[in-house]
């Protein structure tokens, strides 16, 4: 698999986790409202992200990489939301 592409793997555990998080916040839906489920989501992706961050700080090609110029901020801020959520899925429901 090239470097520029997500794995499909985690992608699927970035959107269980967060289907997880709305499901378990749903009979709230009532009392809060959707303001308050769409805050939390998006407390959820923002910790999702720093997680991702800090992997990709730790990783070997992080120090002396040029940017990609067909990337963007946005691409980048996928990454590390897909790379958090992949993460912190393996540390709640660990592998085997």
């Amino acid at each position: 698999m090239p470097k520029d592409q997500m794995s499909p793997e985690k992608v699927l555990k970035t959107g269980a986790l967060i289907s997880f998080g709305n499901l378990f916040m749903s009979p709230f839906y009532s009392r809060l409202g959707p303001l308050a489920s769409l805050t939390l989501t998006a407390a959820a992706l923002f910790g999702l992200h720093e997680t991702g961050r800090k992997q990709a700080e730790n990783s070997s090609f992080g120090f002396f990489t040029k940017s990609n110029p067909r990337f963007s901020d946005v691409n980048t801020s996928i990454k590390h939301v897909v790379e958090g959520g992949a993460t912190t899925f393996d540390r709640v429901f660990p592998p085997g």
